[in-house]
């Protein structure tokens, strides 16, 4: 066995957006009719704020431009947040110990002794990607799946992944 720490890559652009696409499907954020309701939603609530402020202070002069323009602030933030997440790649790194994937400031790790099955899937150096199962601390199964970069040295990454498929063929073996 190689005696390398770690390897890490930067995940291909095109993945990330194609990965990316998939998870919003799943979320139902592509659908008109959320954004809809979004919107609704919020002209409601400021309706009701609107509301109460002028039954409590009769009188008052409430700037309606700006008031109008808010109800788009909240749903315009949020798709511009999700087409930014779609432009910035995912950075990977496993290590002997554990492996992460990060994206923007929100982190995955996974400890090895968590990790039920690892493997890398695909044709190198076309696509390649490393997909981990493994169960989160209160025991819930999970997966992670990230694409390969073709500079990523492939040795070194079959080791590591070989080291922890290993020890976790190893740990579903004990009673």
């Amino acid at each position: 066995m190689m005696q390398v720490d770690r390897v890490s890559w930067w995940e291909p652009y095109g993945e990330t957006r194609r990965l990316m696409l998939a998870e919003l499907r799943e979320t139902g954020l592509l659908r008109p009719l959320v954004w809809v309701r979004m919107i609704g939603l919020s002209a409601l609530i400021v309706g009701l704020v609107v509301a109460w402020v002028l039954w409590a202070n009769p009188g008052i002069v409430l700037p309606w431009g700006r008031l109008s323009a808010g109800l788009a602030v909240g749903p315009m933030s949020i798709a511009f947040l999700l087409a930014l997440t779609m432009f910035f790649p995912r950075h990977a790194e496993v290590r002997r110990d554990w492996i992460q994937i990060t994206h923007g400031q929100s982190a995955s790790r996974v400890k090895a002794d968590r990790i039920r099955r690892i493997e890398l899937l695909g044709s190198w150096p076309d696509e390649q990607r490393l997909i981990v199962e493994y169960t989160t601390p209160r025991g819930r199964p999970m997966t992670l799946e990230c694409g390969v970069r073709t500079s990523v040295n492939q040795e070194v990454l079959k080791a590591l992944v070989s080291f922890l498929a290993a020890g976790a063929v190893e740990r579903a073996s004990k009673p």
